[in-house]
This record gives structure tokens, sequence and C-alpha cells, in this order.
């Protein structure tokens, strides 16, 4: 009997709790019912792919335009590449900031700045940035026109041979083409940097007569970074920081992997051959001062 009772009571437990779980979720229907209409309409109406591209058509893009600008043809493209590598690794930490990278020779950016065209940096060489066309052009920002970045020299390209019975400097004198001296019909030739690792290379290859180099004192060839006159004061910090970037130990030291001398001494430098060596050592004694100084000197200012 008293089981009987036992059971009875726990049955009625039972189906008290499942009366009330039954209540709670007819509650809880019902109150879905009366809610989910605005629901539905709110969804229906929302576009989220809208919001998202509304948000950031708020927010425009900074599109800095870097022109680099050589005069010595062969750095025209290694170096332009690296200017884009440099700023698409620099703009990584910038949401919509982009840079558009361009090579020019110095008679092509002089057409482009006739046509209206205007960069933010410009990447240019000592020799042609002293021309007057460009100076008036860069902007002066606490005195400094323009920061050297990286450098090219030129070599005395021989055969050891031959300076066994001949001084190097006669041996300059009458120097021939990189590619005379590549066929045997000369002595001697001077060459740039990329046009000696030319050498080297069809040298390795048995294409070219063993040769020995010696830098030339005296062509060092700066390459230099500036701001532009007429710059956008809003894209102003993002190219200025680019600059600051390029002249960092970590983008110095990979100029060398390029066959150029990083303008910082402090940078790290892979240079393989000897002569490519000597020229960085020469660089380091002649590293020159901001081209704004140059100038300034040049004027008497």
């Amino acid at each position: 009997m008293e089981d009987t009772e036992k059971n009875n009571k726990i049955k009625g437990k039972n189906r008290f709790v499942k009366r009330l779980i039954g209540l709670i979720a007819l509650i809880g229907a019902a109150i879905y019912v009366c809610v989910s209409p605005k629901w539905f309409s709110d969804g229906l109406h929302e576009d989220r792919y809208r919001q998202w591209l509304q948000r950031d058509a708020g927010r425009a893009a900074v599109i800095i335009d870097v022109w680099h600008i050589a005069d010595f043809r062969p750095y025209v493209g290694s170096l332009g590449n690296w200017l884009k590598q440099r700023a698409e690794r620099y703009s990584k930490g910038y949401a919509g900031v982009y840079f558009n990278v361009s090579s020019y020779s110095p008679e092509d950016a002089l057409e482009q700045l006739s046509r209206g065209s205007r960069p933010d940096v410009i990447s240019i060489s000592g020799d042609t940035f002293a021309g007057k066309a460009f100076r008036t052009f860069v902007r002066e920002i606490e005195k400094t026109y323009a920061l050297p970045y990286c450098a090219s020299g030129s070599f005395l390209v021989y055969d050891p041979t031959a300076a066994l019975n001949a001084e190097l400097s006669s041996l300059a004198e009458s120097a021939g083409t990189p590619d005379e001296f590549r066929r045997g019909k000369t002595a001697s030739c001077i060459c740039d940097i990329r046009g000696t690792g030319d050498l080297y290379r069809a040298e390795l290859m048995g294409k070219c007569p063993y040769f020995e180099a010696e830098p030339i004192e005296g062509t060092l060839k700066y390459q230099y970074l500036a701001l532009f006159v007429g710059i956008d004061e809003k894209k102003l910090p993002y190219a200025a920081g680019f600059i600051e970037y390029a002249l960092s130990i970590k983008a110095q030291s990979t100029l060398s992997a390029i066959g150029l001398l990083p303008a910082d001494n402090t940078a790290k430098t892979d240079f393989e051959q000897e002569w490519l060596r000597k020229l960085y050592e020469l660089s380091i004694t002649q590293t020159p001062p901001p081209l704004w100084f140059r100038l300034a000197l040049s004027f008497g200012i």
C-alpha cells in the first residue's frame, strides 16, 4: 500500500512538472508569434552588404603617388621594384592607404609635370635633382629638400695581365665599351654596378675574360627621396612615414640584394664580390649630407 502511494505522488509531481514546462513553452510561443513579424520585417529591409559598402565608402582611400626618376636606365626597373615592395609592406599597416609607384626617365617626368601630373613623393638622383626644374618642385620641410637612401658607382674593369705593363690610370684613359671588353677587343672598360655585375655573370659562364675591378673615386651617384611641393596635407603623414621607412635599417638592409649601396652605413650588407665591398667602403667615407645642405652651399647661403 505504501509503495502505491509513493508511486502516485511521484507520478503527480511529474505531471505537474510537465504541465509547468508546457505552460512556459506556450507563453514563449505566444511571445514569439507577437514579436516575430517585426523581426522578419526588419530582416527583409536590412542589407548587411550594402551597409558594409556604405561604411567603406564613407572612408575615402588615400593614394600616394611615388615617382622614381632615374637617369641611369638600368636602375629604372630594379630600384623601382624595390620601392614598390617597400611601399606595399609599409601600407599594410594603414587601412585604406595605397601607393602607386611609377618609374620615369627625367625627360618623361618633366613631360608629366608639363601636363599637370604631380607626385606626392619623388625619388631622384642628386645630379638630376640639382637641376632647377626639379629643385623648385620639391617641398622644403625643416630645411630638408631630399634625403639620400641608396647609391651606385662606377668601376674600372680591367684584364689583370694588362695591369702588369700599364698603370690603372692609363687603362682608364684607354678604356673601351663593356661589350668590347666582353669580346676581348679591349683590355679595360668602365661600368656602373649593374654593368660590372653583368660582366661578372658572363665571366662565370665563360663568355667574358677574367677581370678585376677597382671603384673609381668621385663616381658615387646617390638616389634621394623627397616630398613634392604640392602634396595634399592629408597625404603628408603617410608620405613622410614612407620615406622614414625607406631609410630604416630594415629597408636599407635589403638594398645590397639588388647590388646597390645603402645610404645608412649601419645597415646589413652581403657583397660577395671584392670590388663591391671596396665601393661600399668608399661610400662610407663619402656619405653625403642631405641635399638641401649641398644646394645651400652652392648658392652661398
